[in-house]
């Protein structure tokens, strides 16, 4: 069954239901390894973006592997400030191998005197599938 006709690099591609849930679902998976990584502090999460991904957050843009690798340094250990990421509330949209996400995150914050507080906000992302996966190209955290 076809759902719609979605706009793919100036062709019409047509997508199935169930093209259309596999792809969210692997969206969904994306965002989930993505939340681990980081909160691992695990260099796999630079796998999660597009060569080229920018991350626009707290007021800084980061583009590239490189710019996204120092970040991941300069969070240091795990455990120590944001020590957990959670999204929720996704709504994404496929148009083929293209989509949009908009997320809610939570994170939990330790800080250096052991107290800990809540921060929340929204994520607006683009995601491409290249080789049969799904990356982030721009990630934007917008804070509440």
């Amino acid at each position: 069954m076809v759902v719609r006709d979605a706009i793919r690099r100036g062709r019409s591609s047509r997508l199935t239901v169930d093209d259309d849930l596999r792809a969210k679902e692997e969206i969904r998976t994306l965002l989930a390894r993505y939340n681990n990584d980081v909160d691992a502090r695990d260099p796999a999460w630079l796998d999660h973006f597009a060569p080229d991904g920018v991350l626009e957050a707290n007021g800084r843009i980061l583009k590239g592997r490189a710019q996204l690798e120092a970040f991941l340094a300069e969070l240091g250990a795990p455990g120590q400030g944001i020590v957990r990421h959670f999204g929720l509330n996704e709504v994404i949209d496929v148009q083929g191998d293209n989509a949009t996400m908009r997320c809610a995150f939570l994170v939990r914050v330790r800080r250096r005197d052991g107290t800990e507080q809540f921060a929340s906000g929204t994520y607006d992302d683009v995601l491409q599938r290249t080789d049969g996966r799904w990356h982030f190209v721009r990630r934007t955290a917008r804070p509440d």
